[in-house]
C-alpha cells in the first residue's frame, strides 16, 4: 500500500514539472516575418513561370526549340516551387514549433 502512494506521489511530481518547464514568453509562437516572404516569393515563381508557359503556347510565333527548352526550365522552376520551396517553408515555421518547446 506504501509503494502505491509513494509511485502515485512520485507520478504527480512529474506532471507538476511537465507543465511548469515552459517559460511564459514562450507559450505563444513568435512571428517569424521571412516566412511570409518566402511565401510571396514563392507565388511570384508560380506565377511568372505559368505566363511562361501559357504564353509559349498561346502564342504560335513564340513556337520554337529555343522557347521550349525556356518553357523546359519554366516547368522545372514551377516543380522547385511547389515541392521544395513550399516544404522549406513548412520546415522553417515547424522548427518554430518544435524549438519552442526544447
Amino acid at each position: 500500500m506504501e509503494l502505491v502512494a509513494v509511485l502515485h506521489e512520485h507520478s504527480q511530481e512529474n506532471l507538476t514539472n511537465e507543465t511548469t518547464q515552459l517559460p511564459p514568453d514562450k507559450n505563444q509562437i513568435q512571428p517569424r516575418p521571412w516566412t511570409l516572404f518566402l511565401s510571396i516569393f514563392i507565388l511570384i515563381t508560380l506565377a511568372g513561370n505559368t505566363i511562361v508557359v501559357c504564353a509559349v503556347f498561346k502564342t504560335k510565333a513564340l513556337r520554337s526549340v529555343t522557347n521550349y527548352l525556356v518553357v523546359s526550365l519554366a516547368i522545372a522552376d514551377i516543380l522547385v516551387g511547389t515541392l521544395v520551396m513550399s516544404i522549406a517553408v513548412y520546415v522553417e515555421v515547424s522548427y518554430q514549433c518544435l524549438s519552442m518547446w526544447n
